[in-house]
């Protein structure tokens, strides 16, 4: 009972500055501890807006390539598709006008060219959507619409010479009375025109994609 109490006098006899220090390391070691947390928890939602950002970005190139996607499916449309079909058809309105092989000869190779140039200047390649290239898509995609225009402008002017060629081989062959050469003018010309403003739609269809891409990819760089 005596060392029992001679214990408890002791303790009760230790400095109070022991007990503080005591206390204050406890506090250190707290206040550590929630540091390490706060820094583990700063790390987590840094990793977490990382990723986000990423997916971000990502979905972002996804939109932009989808919206041009549609450019490249109509010119392979018409290399499968509708350059077959206006071989049959000109060559059935070879038969029934008679005009040479020649014209036609050159009409379906004008018709081939204009696509072959339309799939080569559309041309878009995986890595020009990615983040390092952007600027380099946003240049390529304005020297696209500008060789569009030139192209429009080459092809109007060779289609016009293939059409006059076309009439007067048509003429000379004799196929069609002199007469109905009038209403054969009036049809080609209503042909022109209807292609032409096609043409010229899909056209612009195409300019307002690049010019939606090119802001959305200098928005994207200015950030």
């Amino acid at each position: 009972m005596e060392k029992y109490n001679d214990k408890e006098k002791n303790m009760k006899s230790k400095p109070m500055s022991e007990v503080d220090g005591l206390n204050s390391k406890t506090m250190q070691e707290n206040d550590v501890f929630d540091l390490e947390q706060m820094r583990e928890q700063l790390c987590i939602l840094k990793q977490k807006l990382d990723k986000q950002t990423i997916v971000t970005d990502r979905l972002i190139h996804q939109a932009m390539k989808q919206k041009m996607s549609w450019i490249t499916k109509y010119c392979w449309f018409a290399a499968l598709v509708m350059f077959p079909v206006i071989c049959v058809s000109w060559w059935e309105v070879k038969i029934l006008w008679g005009f040479s092989i020649f014209s036609y000869l050159l009409l379906i190779i004008l018709t081939g060219g204009c696509i072959v140039a339309d799939i080569v200047i559309n041309k878009m390649k995986p890595a020009d959507w990615e983040s390092e290239n952007l600027i380099q898509t946003g240049v390529k995609l304005a020297k696209m619409k500008r060789t569009r225009k030139i192209q429009v402008r080459i092809q109007i002017v060779l289609l016009a010479i293939v059409f006059l060629v076309l009439g007067y081989d048509t003429y000379g062959a004799g196929v069609i009375p002199h007469e109905q050469m009038i209403v054969f003018g009036i049809c080609c010309l209503v042909g022109l025109v209807i292609g032409g403003f096609a043409g010229l739609r899909i056209l612009g269809k195409m300019q307002r994609t690049n010019d939606d891409i090119i802001q959305q990819i200098e928005e994207l760089t200015k950030e």
